[in-house]
């Protein structure tokens, strides 16, 4: 078949495979013209920033009981191995408490040992009521991290109790849940 050109500057005879490489760009492709199987893999480089490069989850199955005034880990933990750098990592927790004449208990996240979010030995992360009141509740928190780094990140959930009666963290409805997103930066 011959190759034509016609007066609007369509091109007609050229079989498939017959143009050179590099003359098709972005804007000759129509919409949705390109099967996954063309598109192979996409890296970390190739994502906008927000993206979400990886999601982790954990969840209690048995129930966690705490009358310790000094932070201790829930069982809530997630590591990952970040694939850039420059990611953030926002986590995200949610659990149901009961406390009765605890006043309270504080929560905060660590990395690696160190704590991120909340103080380490303080209630800056408070939650509490009266005294001699039983409180059901269910609480969640968010906290965006920035660690810089490219090595694997280990992520805690802890309580303390301001007192020394026990708070009790129920698993009922699976509602003590811990979700981790590495965010491209």
């Amino acid at each position: 078949m011959a190759i034509t050109i016609n007066g609007s500057g369509t091109i007609g005879g050229v079989s498939v495979g017959g143009l050179p490489d590099g003359i098709v760009d972005t804007d000759m492709l129509a919409s949705a013209a390109v099967t996954s199987a063309k598109v192979g893999s996409l890296g970390t480089s190739n994502l906008p920033a927000g993206s979400v490069l990886q999601i982790a989850y954990d969840a209690l199955t048995s129930q966690f009981n705490t009358s310790s005034t000094s932070y201790v880990d829930t069982g809530l933990e997630i590591t990952m191995t970040p694939r850039d750098a420059n990611s953030k990592f926002l986590c995200m927790w949610v659990f149901n408490s009961n406390f009765g004449n605890i006043e309270g208990y504080g929560v905060n996240l660590v990395r690696n040992g160190s704590a991120v979010f909340g103080s380490a030995t303080g209630y800056d992360t408070y939650i509490g009521g009266a005294s001699g009141v039983d409180l059901h509740m269910r609480n969640s928190w968010m906290y965006l991290d920035s660690p810089a780094t490219s090595s694997s990140v280990t992520y805690k959930v802890r309580v303390a109790c301001n007192n020394t009666n026990t708070v009790q963290f129920s698993t009922a409805g699976n509602n003590y849940q811990f979700i981790v997103q590495e965010i491209a930066g």
